[in-house]
């Protein structure tokens, strides 16, 4: 899933996303390389929006299912390994729901325990919102991804472009999701609880937010922390990591977005501070479900508190 970044500095120099990129994308910018040009760069999020469109467009030519459909690859690059990027399979983001992880599962079981209706946050293809319709649940999907919306109308999913920092009045859903680490491109633990406080005074008071989030994978940051040329930093050991992440597909390369990889003890403190309570109603190797939902005695004075609050800075803002 996707969502809008946070406007952040490069970590690095861009160049380096396309001497260590693909093939496509190196032969495509190469005549501003080599006029000593930093090659244009897309949205963010564009590379995942063209692999999502190709894959489905690919998949209904030759009548696959996209979730078995096996295409190009979407690669997920960042300063961790930066000559190392992660390929996704895109048909990930077209499984059903017997194909999806265990705790992406629990969660739609979640949604469907406490009804509709459901918005998907970061939603990509629109597989959670489709296998929640088909279990009878009124179900919404929003993406900041243009590529991902198209595809989601392609599907029959009702969705909208947004970015999650931008979502608003949303008093009428009983659970909202983000899943596929969505919540991680908040890009801090000060971004999550900035979204958190807003999810907080947006929705109702009964509503619950399941996020899941990945956990990081310390032996690898231990490991970059420790390398002579330019040591990765952007950790606190046992809590969280902050990484610079770029994504390229084809000739489309993104710019760079900061990734949360947080512990589940750093979310629990967060949620607290925001007047909310938090569980873990699943967890697997490197992912972790956690239910954020208002804590009932709590609940009205913090809404107040940081309605106010908001109040104050857009009068600011407006002087």
């Amino acid at each position: 899933s996707s969502e809008s970044p946070p406007r952040a500095q490069l970590a690095m120099p861009r160049g380096a996303v396309f001497r260590a990129g693909t093939a496509a994308v190196a032969a495509k910018q190469g005549a501003s390389r080599s006029a000593g040009r930093e090659p244009s760069l897309a949205e963010p999020w564009a590379p995942f929006g063209a692999a999502l469109l190709q894959h489905w467009r690919e998949a209904e030519a030759q009548r696959i299912a996209p979730g078995k459909f096996q295409g190009e690859r979407l690669l997920l690059w960042s300063d961790l390994h930066p000559r190392q990027p992660e390929p996704i399979p895109v048909g990930l983001f077209f499984a059903d729901r017997p194909s999806m992880p265990p705790a992406q599962q629990r969660a739609l079981e979640l949604c469907v325990e406490r009804g509709g209706p459901v918005l998907d946050v970061g939603a990509g293809a629109g597989s959670h919102v489709l296998a929640l319709a088909a279990q009878g649940l009124v179900a919404e999907g929003v993406d900041a991804c243009e590529g991902a919306v198209e595809v989601m109308r392609l599907r029959g999913v009702n969705a909208r472009q947004c970015s999650m920092w931008d979502l608003t009045a949303l008093s009428h859903y009983r659970t909202l999701v983000l899943l596929m680490n969505t919540v991680g491109s908040v890009g801090s633990v000060a971004g999550l609880r900035s979204l958190l406080e807003r999810l907080h005074i947006a929705t109702a008071q009964d509503c619950h937010v399941l996020l899941d989030i990945s956990t990081p994978d310390w032996a690898s940051v231990l490991a970059a922390a420790n390398r002579r040329a330019d040591p990765f930093r952007s950790f606190r050991e046992n809590r969280w990591v902050v990484l610079q992440c770029w994504l390229t597909f084809g000739g489309v390369a993104g710019q760079t977005f900061p990734l949360l990889f947080v512990e589940q003890e750093a979310v629990l403190k967060v949620a607290k501070a925001t007047g909310a309570s938090a569980s873990t109603p699943a967890v697997e190797e490197g992912l972790t479900l956690m239910a954020v939902a208002s804590t009932a005695a709590a609940a009205g004075g913090s809404r107040r508190l940081w309605a106010d609050r908001r109040r104050m800075r857009q009068i600011q803002f407006a002087r």
